[in-house]
């Protein structure tokens, strides 16, 4: 919370994340999802600017701020790379939901957690800065579940297969991510900018960012 005032989703989220949440509630969450998304359905500006309002102060203030801004409330787009992982992604972890769920019971914290994981991405696209912000609380799923997964397969040949796809796809969302200069990351192997060429590479990528829009 004293890092970012967005943690505070997690206060309430302690007293129903440990439980174990209909299979059928899952799956209607994961085809609204893609419905919202396929339909642009735009739901989510009128709510949040009555519940700014309801709340005031500075809760209001930050949220008429974002809303109004053309870098922050623009939609995340139609189709992403990403979109596509999430879906896959959400359809191995339910289709071995059981499988998880016996190895640990721990592990249904984090398959919860990727459900919110995705309902944010997929409920909550028409606002780019949510998708870009909240879902990191919960990215934390992904660490836990996918080696389980793996751990859950038996075959050699399905583990090495299961590894190709996995390292091929990480390779790809780094390569993609370090194209674009919001998300690039310096490597102290190969030199790192100082902070006036930093300074002044963003401000000439966010003035052409904001010409396009």
């Amino acid at each position: 919370f004293f890092f970012h005032s967005s943690a505070l989703i997690f206060l309430p989220l302690y007293f129903f994340l440990h439980k174990e949440w209909p299979k059928k509630v899952i799956w209607s969450l994961f085809v609204v999802g893609i419905l919202l998304l396929l339909c642009r359905v735009a739901y989510l500006a009128p709510v949040l600017r009555t519940a700014g309002d309801l709340l005031g102060g500075r809760i209001s203030l930050m949220v008429n701020l974002y809303l109004e801004s053309d870098l922050y409330s623009g939609s995340y787009g139609l189709f992403h790379f990403g979109y596509l992982e999430r879906v896959v992604t959400f359809i191995l972890f339910m289709l071995n939901y059981d499988q998880l769920k016996e190895q640990s019971r721990d592990n249904i914290v984090f398959l919860n957690s990727y459900v919110i994981y995705f309902v944010i991405y997929f409920y909550f696209s028409e606002i780019r800065v949510l998708v870009e912000r909240l879902p990191l609380l919960f990215v934390f799923s992904y660490w836990i579940l996918y080696p389980n997964l793996y751990y859950l397969i038996k075959k050699v040949v399905n583990q090495l297969l299961f590894l190709i796809v996995f390292l091929a796809y990480s390779f790809v969302k780094i390569v993609n991510a370090n194209s674009n200069v919001f998300a690039y990351y310096d490597n102290v192997l190969f030199g790192v900018q100082s902070y006036e060429q930093r300074y002044e590479t963003f401000v000439n990528q966010y003035d052409e960012l904001t010409k396009q829009e």
